[in-house]
């Protein structure tokens, strides 16, 4: 099965006013019930994304990290079909997909542009986000 065509984190996310530094440093994501996989493989289907202190991780369903990498050294890409809940992560030149639940697409509300019916961001363009300003010299 051939592998989908991603696209950089720079046509991701567009600078904008969301991409300030948060009140005393925050640089905090973490999402939970999160599918990774690598290549072919599923690895958990109730993994953890955790972006804390400029390191990412990934968590499997017990805990145990299954990959983690400083964010300056961490791209996130996404699917070139744009769904809002699936990210591709590149950690020290290894790939994971991970699918990000949000309740709001879970109840078929998914938004192909990253934003719920309210206008909120999705869980991938928060981690995105987060990398981003966690990669930043302080």
């Amino acid at each position: 099965m051939a592998e989908p065509d991603f696209t950089a984190t720079e046509e991701f996310l567009a600078a904008g006013p969301g991409d300030r530094e948060q009140p005393g440093g925050q640089d905090e994501f973490s999402a939970t019930g999160v599918r990774i996989e690598r290549g072919l493989r599923s690895l958990t289907r109730a993994g953890q994304v955790r972006v804390r202190g400029g390191l990412v991780e990934l968590l499997n369903s017990g805990g145990r990290v299954i990959a983690a990498a400083p964010a300056k050294k961490v791209r996130v890409l996404r699917t070139r079909f744009r769904r809002a809940d699936r990210v591709l992560v590149q950690l020290g030149g290894v790939r994971y997909v991970l699918t990000l639940r949000d309740e709001d697409a879970e109840s078929g509300a998914s938004a192909h542009d990253g934003r719920g019916p309210d206008g909120a961001e999705s869980p991938a363009v928060r981690l995105a986000r987060t990398v981003r300003l966690a990669a930043r010299p302080r």
